[in-house]
């Protein structure tokens, strides 16, 4: 199987935002194209998973966090 690759703006839609949010992540260096040195950008479709599964897992632990900071104020508050 052949590996697909998308140019960047398939690859924002690919991962369902805007070309500017894209960009950002690239210029930030958490998204690289596999052809750095030259333009346009192609990215990997595996690797946009992998970083979408990355981000969706930190995304959730920051969720659980935040729930668990909130919850424990309201024990303190019940139990005070």
């Amino acid at each position: 199987m052949s590996e697909k690759f998308l140019n960047t703006e398939e690859a924002a839609t690919y991962l369902n935002m805007t070309k500017n949010s894209f960009y950002n992540l690239v210029y930030k260096g958490n998204v690289c194209p596999v052809n750095k040195n030259e333009k346009p950008y192609f990215f990997s479709k595996s690797e946009l998973d992998n970083w979408s599964v990355k981000r969706n897992k930190i995304n959730s632990m920051k969720k659980i966090n935040r729930t668990h900071k909130l919850l424990s104020s309201y024990k303190i508050i019940l139990l005070g």
